[in-house]
């Protein structure tokens, strides 16, 4: 009831409910809500700033500019952007800053899949790259991955309880690294089965993609989604 304003950080990730519910516990209160509609990939989050009725009077501010990833990496971001756009907001742009273009590469069967991601790891490790992120749908799978790796690489699984210990190459499922970067980013399967031609997917792999600082590698098997592919 004391409270005169309230900033509200992630804002997407809150229902229409919990806004109403704020509304109610502070109805004298201001309110900055601050969020990405792209990055809704929680249960219940909202996906139209005209959802919910308590921002129905709001002044809306729209930021674009991405200050994190170089142009390259922003470009494949903004291809799964117009695929399933959010509604009402412009698609990002970036600061003028160039990187090599992300690698596509196909693999077929963990084996292949592993010496993909230990050839990558190595190489960006070398250039001078601390993090590096390989991020995977299911928590199952990065975990037979992570035994295919070779011990000398030091991988490990990254959980959201461990978000501080970003250094080397760290395993983690795509719905743990939202509010993340790393320096490199390998996507473990962006296979049109692993990321389906629907507006979830398409949010939860731009939060991937969206990740990476420098480097960025798709890795597949069998067809490429449709949200990079344009098929």
């Amino acid at each position: 009831p004391d409270a005169r304003h309230l900033v509200i950080d992630e804002a997407q990730d809150f229902s229409a409910l919990e806004f109403a519910l704020l509304n109610r516990l502070a109805p004298g209160a201001t309110v900055t809500a601050v969020g990405d509609l792209m990055q809704s990939i929680g249960a219940g989050g909202i996906t139209d700033w005209e959802e919910p009725p308590a921002l129905s009077k709001a002044a809306r501010r729209e930021l674009t500019v991405s200050y994190r990833s170089t142009v390259e990496i922003m470009r494949m971001a903004e291809a799964v952007f117009a695929r399933h756009p959010a509604p009402g907001i412009a698609p990002p742009k970036t600061v003028l800053r160039h990187g090599d273009e992300p690698a596509v590469m196909e693999y077929k069967g963990r084996a292949s899949q592993a010496k993909a991601v230990e050839r990558l790891a190595r190489e960006w490790q070398e250039q001078g790259m601390a993090s590096i992120a390989v991020i995977g749908r299911s928590e199952a799978g990065l975990r037979e991955l992570l035994k295919a790796l070779p011990k000398s690489l030091g991988a490990k699984l990254l959980s959201a309880d461990e978000a501080e210990a970003l250094s080397g190459v760290m395993l983690s499922p795509a719905g743990a690294v939202k509010g993340l970067e790393f320096d490199a980013v390998i996507l473990a399967d962006v296979s049109a089965e692993a990321y389906p031609d629907d507006p979830r997917s398409a949010r939860l792999l731009y939060v991937c993609l969206t990740r990476a600082l420098h480097k960025l590698a798709i890795l597949h098997e069998g067809a490429l989604t449709p949200l990079l592919s344009g098929r």
